[in-house]
């Protein structure tokens, strides 16, 4: 990894064993899920077999003892269904079916069963809250036919037709109105006007979503990533939304608060439906190990009602935890951190646990936002952190962002609209998507060597230094401290021990986990750009009778080796170090 002089993450994991040996007290049952991690893979651009410039789901196969290698629980895939692609996938145009361009049927049928041999489970990518404008059900519904009439968001325009129902905007910027002249009606699409939304209060149309479920279910999926679930219900009256003050334009979605189009109370109501649907399936087929996961944008006070109503109707087994990637920034202080991390913990309702992720296919990499230094630390920060782990592909090896996509190459809908001297690459999410890099060969291993095609997207410089064939082979890899990363939070203390948080000086954050008859585990992250040196037995984290510890493991940069022993009243934090230390 190159070295930046940028504000990085130092972290250390102290595991102390007492001078007898512990009985391991066995700790509560737990579903496999929620000490589980999460692995997940673009299609497009984790391994192509057939040397066409677009992943599929023969290289996921191919991959997969990859996966197993990890020790990663479950992939989430996203989505793999027949679409036109202007959204990649999330333009759903036939929800029972698998696009040609990733494989076939038979294809996903036989990724089920390899996954299952290796103990991962796979997760669907289910995008209830709009198809494609080229799905059989939009086609019916424009054409008023049957119960599809209904099955869209449909208005009448103001001024005799001619202008939009309101002042709602899309995402992918301008109106999120589009007149539709056969049926002489304005459908609603939050996202691109391929993409129109459907109708939630049509029960016909929940009534349809629920048999998707069912059938990719009795195919051998372990469950869902429901997309986009703060988006599912808009106001009925279809009022004009308040002006933020943000922007003076108003074709940005930053123009309008969008409070009477996402986060409504109905959304909740959905996530419960959903999860009941899944309840019944699962008590029919009790063997199975089902979960399902969500996208949960959510103000803080509404983040909890996904997991339940705390009546008995249950939603959610993980809604997807942000504050990580939306409330952080490099020059969050340790104090930040701790409180961001506690607050979020605390809103977590009881018999159910936080998960934490930093990256994912619409987020900017973990290197590019804090610093390529900083990975490691934030790898080890939620792998040892209570609850669950998701990882977006290549962030296990350090990948970045490639920020030198062209305009002319962007392909993200929510970037090629746009004025190609405004600041695009801001909104492109093509940098954070690009091929994984296997190797050091043609096409990073991507797609195989003898291919005349290119990737469909290029693929970053840095690839034949950056890869996973290199790092295997380097004890001192990012690689292969992920790795170590999760065979460790296999351990009683992070499995199912408790967690308390402290600030040590204005740059160290630490905490300690602890269960009963097991080793404990401090974990002190140091935020600052500068050496600290840390006297372990005056913290007040329950150290004060250690003396001496171990290198256990090393993250790729580290200034210490492995199997060095540190005295417990003068461990050192270099400026970027991430290490696990038990007591020697």
């Amino acid at each position: 990894m190159q070295t930046f002089p940028c504000i990085c993450v130092t972290l250390l994991c102290i595991a102390a064993v007492n001078a007898h040996p512990k009985a391991n007290k066995k700790g509560p049952h737990l579903e496999w899920y929620e000490n589980g991690v999460f692995y997940q893979i673009y299609p497009r651009s984790f391994k192509d077999s057939n040397g066409d410039g677009i992943g599929d789901i023969r290289g996921i196969i191919q991959e997969l003892d990859y996966l197993k290698e990890l020790g990663v629980d479950g992939a989430w895939i996203s989505p793999i269904f027949k679409s036109p692609m202007v959204d990649f996938g999330y333009d759903i145009e036939d929800f029972y079916d698998v696009d040609p361009m990733f494989g076939t049927m038979a294809d996903l049928e036989e990724l089920f069963r390899e996954a299952e041999k290796r103990n991962i489970k796979i997760i669907l990518d289910f995008v209830p809250n709009h198809s494609s404008d080229k799905c059989e059900w939009f086609k019916k519904s424009v054409k008023r036919e049957g119960k599809y009439t209904d099955y869209y968001v449909w208005a009448a325009g103001k001024n005799n037709n001619t202008e939009p129902p309101n002042n709602w905007v899309s995402i992918f910027y301008g109106s999120a109105w589009t007149f539709n002249e056969e049926r002489n009606q304005w459908y609603y699409h939050a996202f691109a006007k391929e993409q129109p939304d459907l109708n939630f209060r049509n029960t016909e149309m929940l009534k349809e979503m629920k048999e998707i479920l069912l059938f990719w279910l009795k195919k051998g999926a372990s469950g869902f990533r429901i997309d986009a679930l703060n988006f599912i219900f808009e106001y009925e009256d279809l009022r004009d939304e308040p002006l933020t003050g943000i922007t003076n334009d108003p074709k940005m979605f930053q123009y309008t608060t969008q409070e009477y189009t996402t986060n409504l109370n109905e959304n909740f109501e959905v996530a419960y439906k959903f999860r009941n649907i899944f309840d019944e399936y699962n008590n029919d087929h009790p063997k199975e190990e089902l979960v399902l996961l969500g996208e949960a944008y959510a103000q803080e006070n509404d983040y909890a009602k996904y997991f339940g109503d705390g009546k008995g109707r249950m939603g959610l087994h993980v809604p997807f935890n942000f504050i990580l990637i939306t409330e952080m920034d490099k020059d969050s202080s340790a104090q930040f951190v701790k409180t961001l991390i506690d607050d979020r913990i605390k809103l977590i309702p009881d018999g159910h646990r936080p998960n934490w992720q930093v990256g994912n296919h619409d987020r900017s990499r973990i290197g590019s936002r804090y610093c390529e230094r900083r990975i490691d630390g934030f790898n080890a920060l939620i792998m040892t952190l209570p609850g669950i782990a998701v990882t977006y592909y290549g962030e296990e090896i350090g990948m970045v962002d490639n920020r030198n996509i062209s305009f002319g190459q962007t392909v993200d809908p929510q970037a090629k609209g746009l004025d190609p001297t405004s600041n695009w690459l801001e909104r492109s999410r093509d940098p954070q998507r690009t091929p994984m890099q296997w190797d050091s060969t043609k096409f990073a291993g991507f797609m195989p060597e003898n291919a005349t095609a290119m990737p469909w997207l290029p693929i970053h410089r840095d690839y034949k230094d950056l890869n996973v064939a290199q790092q295997r082979n380097n004890p001192r890899s990012t690689l292969n401290f992920y790795k170590r990363l999760v065979q460790l939070r296999k351990e009683n203390a992070f499995t199912y021990g408790s967690f308390r948080s402290t600030v040590l000086n204005e740059n160290v954050f630490a905490y300690v986990r602890e269960f009963e008859g097991s080793d404990t585990y401090w974990v002190l992250i140091n935020f600052g750009n500068r050496v600290e040196k840390i006297d372990m037995t005056q913290s007040n984290l329950d150290a004060s009778l250690l003396q001496e510890f171990e290198v256990a493991a090393v993250s790729s940069d580290s200034c210490h080796e492995q199997g060095a022993k540190l005295k417990a009243s003068a461990v050192i934090l270099g400026k970027y170090d991430a290490i696990i230390l038990k007591n020697a």
